[in-house]
């Protein structure tokens, strides 16, 4: 969409004005965005393009989206975007400037932790541990934990100059890869709700282990490390994946219950999954309480990486 109207306020600087609010002109030029294509590690296939003065974050070319360099710079993001990212956008109906960094770098620093540690982290993972919330700026979302669910302190407060600093690149397999389909161009002004599933027993159990093993100190998600995880991603095939929960089937040659009788035994079921539920959500509690308190006295890991787990040692992983 184009912006409607537009005011000069210096040379070659102009306040834009959306449908979401106003903008400053980028401030990234060709030579900017050449020095941050060598220095963030993007494919040479994919062609950064520096906006027109008057081209704001939600008025990109048709066929191409819309990042602050702030990603890339400070939060671990690469090409292709990964799919977890993709996937969140995707579900919840936001374009990608409208993500604020938090929520990059939370979402990356947790597929990296779960990745380094041997288990693929879904988006109901995530949303087990956060949900999202509007930002202080119109058309924004941020990522807000879950009662006891902090896992990483708060990124770093920064002043809005960031927002200046955007930039456009074409939507294709170089920097979508498979997710090309799953591109959200229109922004939202209030994100779909994404349902909060019962909590996967596999997922508390890896979590508990993940508390037990990393380093949890926030700065040592360093963007090189975060790159390198994306990047083992693709080439993985042993990593554990949660598994929804269910309920036990009854055997077919039992015999047939009455309706009350099915009732019952669902009601049952029911309750014994919710107190397994809280049982594991108390585990998990005390496995982040224990390992933040490890990681702020220094007593983690000094690089903050799990020693590698392979595959040999994540065969007997519970259902």
């Amino acid at each position: 969409m184009a912006p409607r109207k537009s005011k000069k306020i210096r040379s070659e600087t102009f306040v834009l004005e959306g449908d979401f609010g106003k903008y400053f002109s980028s401030d990234l030029d060709d030579k900017k965005l050449a020095l941050m294509k060598g220095g963030c590690r993007i494919p040479r296939q994919i062609n950064l393009v520096a906006p027109g003065p008057q081209e704001s974050p939600e008025s990109p070319p048709s066929d191409h989206a819309c990042a602050f360099e702030i990603f890339f710079s400070e939060c671990g993001l690469s090409f292709p975007l990964p799919g977890l990212l993709v996937e969140l956008m995707h579900e919840l109906g936001t374009a990608l400037p409208q993500l604020c960094p938090n929520v990059v770098r939370t979402v990356l620093s947790l597929q990296t932790l779960a990745e380094e540690n041997g288990y693929q982290i879904s988006l109901a993972d995530v949303f087990q541990l956060y949900t999202m919330k509007k930002g202080r700026t119109p058309g924004t979302f941020f990522l807000s934990p879950r009662s006891h669910f902090k896992v990483f302190g708060d990124f770093p407060d920064k002043d809005e100059q960031w927002r200046k600093s955007y930039f456009f690149f074409p939507v294709n397999e170089f920097s979508y890869g498979p997710n090309t389909g799953f591109f959200v161009r229109d922004w939202t002004r209030r994100p779909v709700k994404f349902p909060k599933k019962p909590l996967s027993h596999t997922f508390a159990e890896q979590f508990v282990k993940i508390c037990n093993r990393s380093d949890l100190t926030w700065e040592l998600f360093t963007c090189e490390r975060i790159r390198n995880s994306c990047a083992r991603i693709y080439s993985r095939s042993d990593l554990i994946s949660s598994t929804p929960p269910s309920s036990p089937a009854v055997a077919t040659n039992m015999s047939p219950l009455s309706y009350r009788e099915e009732k019952k035994l669902q009601k049952e079921r029911e309750k014994a999954r919710e107190a397994r539920e809280k049982e594991d959500k108390a585990r998990m509690v005390k496995a982040l309480d224990d390992g933040k308190a490890r990681s702020s006295s220094g007593r983690g890991k000094s690089s903050g990486i799990a020693d590698p787990v392979s595959e040999s040692k994540t065969s007997d992983h519970p259902g």
